[in-house]
């Protein structure tokens, strides 16, 4: 499964719009009350809605072999990365062949970079802007996180990683998860 197009809400499109055109140097095209951005192969609309409490994961798949580099590239736009235990970088479980950064992107959702060992996408040895692929994982906040597992599968999806619990189970396949969590887990 491919994420070609993802809708999220934002509190302030115009201070949205400055992240991922400043900061992570993304193309955006405006219009009334909403921006598309351009990442990679996946178009991101953003839609203005000052009262919204949603906050978002999205993950943006990575050439392989680019962490660091990414990472470096992040920081150097200002951008403070998460970090647990004293690491800002994250192994993923074995069955995802993975590792990410996490850093805070508008209206508080937090945005990954993730780079999956498994793609095979040639890059250059620098990072910039156009190494951002496509958005490989949209977070989705469910009250049963089960009951939804079973349903996505019953209509064709599959479980992924080998990674399932009562509060987080990635459902489809790479490069496109819906990533089910239930509402107010830490991410």
């Amino acid at each position: 499964m491919k994420l070609r197009h993802v809708s999220t809400q934002v509190r302030d499109l115009a201070a949205a719009t400055r992240f991922y055109e400043d900061v992570l140097q993304l193309p955006v095209r405006g219009g009334s009350g909403e921006a598309v951005v351009s990442v990679g192969e996946s178009a991101l609309t953003l839609r203005e809605e000052p009262r919204s409490t949603v906050c978002d994961h999205l993950a943006f798949d990575i050439p392989p072999r680019r962490l660091e580099r990414a990472a470096s590239w992040l920081r150097a736009r200002g951008v403070v990365l998460l970090t647990r235990d004293g690491s800002d970088e994250f192994e993923m479980p074995p069955g995802w062949n993975a590792r990410s950064v996490y850093f805070e992107g508008p209206s508080g959702s937090i945005l990954e970079f993730i780079e999956r060992r498994d793609l095979k996408e040639a890059a250059p040895d620098r990072f910039e802007a156009p190494s951002i692929l496509r958005i490989s994982e949209v977070g989705v906040a469910t009250p049963d996180v089960t009951r939804d597992r079973q349903r996505l599968v019953g209509a064709g999806l599959e479980r992924y990683g080998g990674t399932s619990s009562d509060d987080f189970s990635p459902v489809g396949g790479m490069p496109g998860l819906l990533i089910l969590v239930t509402a107010g887990r830490a991410w």
